[in-house]
């Protein structure tokens, strides 16, 4: 369907609640209420972005806060939102958590000929639900006394998706049920409070509107399967169950080269990676792993770590290396930094960096004394001691990139290892010579 949407207008707007209107040329119409996490801003509301890829007209319900939609302002804005939609006979009230909520709450007010409710509430009135917490109890005012879900509020096709294996969550989808006994209850095992966030995007979204529309439970079941299965939230559970019970079967999954995704997610598992590896594998398996997968990490800091624990499983060392596979080295001879391949010479020493906070320092270890780097008039690095050098020389600042590299800067100079084997920190720019990685030096040998 082509994308036709109009501009945004916001036909109403008060101290707890704002209604956006996108029309479209489309046969139906989504009124879609915001989480609890993200108040009204601007004419943004939830789910627009894909709704406007799919050219379907939208009410958009934003709540300013953690209100739960109180019902005196959502019965003041129905006239303006059923003024809009009044030519529209298909009309699918949608949400999740406090969203989904009211998007059940006044499917009847409006009309609404199906719901989709991701994870909503029945009521957080704690007096409501028996005594037991309902959650969400930091959100909770007086002004919300009696706030459930009763018959009388729902209208319209019910389709409710939630993980039942979540018992706050299981709770309020159960009562919800109990009050309209013709709602659907379609269950999404082991992804917790997330499920809206594993429908997410335009081609989930069309799809259950089309098994909402179409009633087929049968079709709805199977593709909350197909999502579940594929969201690495759940992925990701499953790999902490295995690590803790069968951590070398969890080791050989993560390590398959289809698992980058679930891998940056779960990043923190390197380390029984390489030790998994280096056993069975060996060493220089362990090292070719981390080389090829080390941009997965958050950032260089991490970065650092994984390689000292790694340098620790097969006898390499940590190393800066430059952009052109060289290392960065001190040379003692000279008293400065250049970057070369292959073995050091006895007066060569990698250069190795500390991180103090944000700050990062850069030296070099010679037998059991830290040379402490620092940079020169003329941007050598090197160890300039009692010539009147700040501390400040001394400390540089690391600036990640999205490819698992990074810049080394001091006073808004780069450092830079171009191709004549000098190391300056004298550039204005980040460019390709100017990008570093921790990465290791030498290493056991495989027999």
């Amino acid at each position: 369907m082509n994308y036709t949407l109009t501009t945004t207008t916001i036909i109403y707007d008060d101290d707890e609640i704002r209604v956006i209107w996108a029309g479209a040329d489309s046969k139906i119409v989504l009124i879609t209420f915001g989480d609890a996490i993200t108040p009204a801003m601007d004419h943004r509301f939830f789910a627009d972005a894909p709704l406007k890829k799919s050219g379907v007209a939208a009410i958009g319900v934003m709540a300013k806060r953690a209100n739960w939609y109180p019902s005196d302002n959502l019965h003041r804005a129905s006239q303006a939102i059923l003024e809009k939609i009044a030519g529209y006979e298909t009309r699918i009230a949608y949400g999740g958590s406090m969203g989904g909520y009211g998007a059940v709450k006044f499917s009847r007010l409006l009309e609404a000929t199906h719901v989709i409710a991701m994870c909503p509430q029945w009521s957080i009135d704690r007096d409501e639900c028996d005594g037991r917490d309902p959650g969400w109890q930091q959100d909770f005012l007086p002004s919300m006394r009696g706030m459930a879900i009763r018959t009388p509020d729902v209208a319209g096709d019910v389709f409710i998706f939630a993980d039942a294996y979540n018992a706050i969550d299981n709770f309020h989808c159960r009562k919800i049920v109990e009050n309209y006994p013709h709602a659907h209850f379609i269950k999404v095992p082991r992804v917790d409070h997330h499920v809206t966030t594993v429908f997410a995007g335009t081609a989930n979204l069309r799809a259950l509107i089309d098994g909402a529309l179409a009633r087929d439970i049968a079709e709805l079941r199977k593709f909350a399967r197909q999502i579940r299965k594929s969201d690495l939230r759940r992925q990701s559970r499953i790999l902490q169950y295995a690590m803790h019970k069968f951590p070398r079967l969890g080791a050989a999954y993560l390590a398959r080269s289809d698992n980058r995704d679930l891998l940056r997610e779960n990043w923190r598992y390197f380390p029984q990676l390489m030790s998994h590896l280096a056993e069975t594998a060996g060493a220089q398996r362990a090292i070719a792993f981390y080389e090829e997968y080390a941009s997965l990490l958050p950032g260089p800091a991490q970065q650092l770590l994984i390689c000292a624990y790694l340098a620790s499983v097969t006898g390499a060392r940590v190393a800066i290396v430059t952009t052109h596979a060289s290392t960065l080295v001190y040379d003692l001879s000279e008293n400065k930094a250049l970057h070369k391949d292959g073995p050091l010479a006895p007066w060569e020493f990698l250069v190795e960096a500390e991180f103090h906070g944000a700050d990062v320092m850069l030296f070099a270890a010679v037998g059991r004394t830290r040379v402490p780097l620092s940079v020169a008039e003329n941007g050598s690095l090197g160890f300039f001691a009692n010539e009147g050098r700040s501390e400040k020389r001394a400390t540089f600042e690391i600036i990640p990139n999205e490819n698992g590299e990074f810049t080394i800067r001091q006073n808004a100079k780069y450092l830079s290892a171009d191709l004549a084997r000098a190391v300056a920190c004298d550039r204005d720019g980040p460019y390709r010579w100017e990008m570093f990685r921790f990465g290791p030096f030498g290493g056991a040998i495989d027999s």
